[in-house]
């Protein structure tokens, strides 16, 4: 469980740091932005939460 949460986790910081690096300029660039930083969290506290459940 812990490790699969320290993939998922470490899937989602890489696809948002990808994700914003693909989108810049225009009217989505502040909407990529926001869901970006969210997904960051959500990443981040995955890596947490399955490095404590090794």
């Amino acid at each position: 469980m812990g490790t699969a949460c320290l993939f998922l986790g470490a899937w989602s910081v890489l696809s948002c740091t990808a994700g914003r690096a693909l989108v810049s300029g225009g009217p989505s660039d502040a909407l990529v932005r926001r869901a970006s930083h969210v997904g960051l969290v959500v990443g981040a506290g995955l890596i947490v939460c399955g490095g404590a459940l090794l």
